[in-house]
């Protein structure tokens, strides 16, 4: 996107796009045991691994991070014919990832961690909702949002994520 900023447009539309929600369970209880400086590691480090893989390994957009969670998107700004598959695929890693995270916490004395992941597709708009910054800011610098379309795949996403919560799976 940087190379070539020109090929791709923020502007609001509706498209097809799989999302993924996921989050640090029991994270308050990992927040209280941890000094502030250790939870900054902690969190850094979980975030950053999660975002290489989302982003560098399979193309994903970061839409934000919630506290310890994670939404993202396949398919906008950058089409991507296989965004289902690359998100699931995501997904697994991430949990993958969390594996090889725990035997490092593990070593420094930290709690491990695990996380919970929903992943959804469907037709929502997404775009730049916000005419004032639009056009100002370089596209992969700008924080893109995706809503709900007549399929509701996000709300979709975050109730099926939900459910898995209460369920006790991940």
């Amino acid at each position: 996107m940087a190379e070539d900023p020109e090929q791709y447009t923020m502007a609001p539309k509706s498209a097809d796009l799989t999302i993924l929600f996921s989050d640090v369970r029991g994270f308050t209880s990992i927040s209280e045991a941890l000094s502030p400086e250790h939870l900054r590691e902690y969190i850094n480090e979980y975030l950053t691994d999660m975002s290489n893989i989302i982003r560098g390994k399979y193309r994903g957009t970061l839409d934000k991070y919630i506290g310890d969670a994670i939404m993202a998107f396949w398919n906008a700004p950058v089409e991507d014919k296989d965004h289902p598959r690359n998100a699931v695929l995501a997904a697994l890693e991430m949990l993958r990832e969390c594996d090889m995270l725990n035997k490092k916490f593990t070593a420094r004395g930290w709690p491990t961690l695990k996380i919970g992941i929903g992943v959804n597709s469907g037709n929502v708009r997404v775009g730049i909702w916000d005419r004032r910054s639009a056009g100002r800011t370089p596209p992969w610098e700008m924080p893109s949002t995706s809503l709900p379309g007549w399929k509701g795949a996000p709300s979709t996403t975050a109730w099926g994520y939900s459910l898995e919560r209460q369920h006790g799976r991940s």
